[in-house]
């Protein structure tokens, strides 16, 4: 079995300082694995199988299961389809989300985030552009 990240993730790459974005799609270099602590957005991959949404189970269906916290999609199913970006997919986090989920979010809208950036400045950043 292998780890596949379930969601967006924003790192400081430890050897240049830069912020580094990885998701669903992207290979986790071996310097990002052990940063990114959130059980919620790891899932176990069977290499060997092409696995489906429907049949991997990540940490967060097993808090959803238990009817802890808020999953991704339940977070996003609030937002206006208006804030999905026609280009790269990404949905706009909600004001109240991470600064995480922010710089993630920029990002992937061709955005270069200082890495002293507040949160606030990230959103003033988003409405200029």
């Amino acid at each position: 079995m292998t780890r596949k990240l379930t969601a967006m993730v924003a790192l400081r790459n430890p050897e240049n300082g830069s912020i580094e974005v990885f998701g669903p799609d992207a290979a986790v270099p071996d310097w990002a694995e052990p940063l990114i602590t959130n059980p919620n957005v790891w899932a176990d991959v069977e290499e060997t199988d092409t696995t489906t949404a429907a049949n991997t189970t990540t940490a967060n269906d097993k808090a959803a299961d238990e009817g802890e916290g808020t999953t991704t999609a339940d977070a996003n199913s609030t937002q206006d389809e208006d804030d999905t970006s026609e280009t790269s997919g990404a949905i706009r986090p909600a004001e109240n989300e991470s600064k995480a989920k922010w710089v993630a979010y920029a990002t992937s809208k061709g955005l270069t985030v200082p890495a002293d950036a507040t949160k606030a400045k990230i959103i003033e950043m988003l409405e200029a552009e």
